[in-house]
């Protein structure tokens, strides 16, 4: 991220242009938007023709940025209005995709990050029960104990006797 923000080569200052424009730019080698390098950097397979023109699709949610698509347009096809509406739609779902992915992460971190918290309450609540000086249990719906502290133990064997003799 702080490459974004600060970055001056390759596609860096596109991609910040994109971002706050929000929505899909064009980048042209004939207004030296394109870098003139490219030809040296990838294969084109399209017809064997480098492309003359880029566009750069920011993948944002909300302010977030989680990335960009650089994309060539096809050197025998202009970039009109339909190509910028096709663009406009591809970021608009892959950002979707991507913001519901990472929704889902944080999801899952922040349930761990609870149950870990439960856990250690729990825990600390069953220390303080353990020490109490009164008797204690948690007892499930279907009436079977689930928990007693020690002291409850103790009541209850105390108990027991007088139970078997009165039956």
């Amino acid at each position: 991220v702080a490459e974004l923000n600060s970055g001056s080569e390759g596609f860096f200052p596109s991609f910040r242009k994109a971002q706050v424009a929000g929505s899909a730019i064009v980048l042209e080698k004939g207004d030296s938007s394109l870098p003139n390098d490219l030809e040296t950097n990838f294969q084109w397979r399209a017809f064997g023709q480098p492309s003359t023109s880029a566009i750069i699709i920011p993948l944002l949610s909300a302010e977030t940025v989680l990335g960009f698509i650089v994309t060539f347009v096809n050197p025998r096809r202009t970039y009109d209005q339909e190509y910028s509406q096709f663009a406009q739609g591809l970021g608009r779902q892959l950002s979707s995709i991507l913001a519901t992915i990472l929704a889902h992460e944080q999801a899952e971190a922040r349930e761990s990050r609870l149950s870990k918290e439960l856990a250690e309450s729990e825990r600390k609540i069953r220390q303080m029960a353990e020490m109490a000086p009164v008797g204690m249990y948690q007892i499930a719906s279907d009436g079977t104990i689930v928990w007693a502290n020690s002291h409850c133990e103790y009541l209850l064997s105390q108990m027991a006797p007088n139970l078997t003799n009165n039956h």
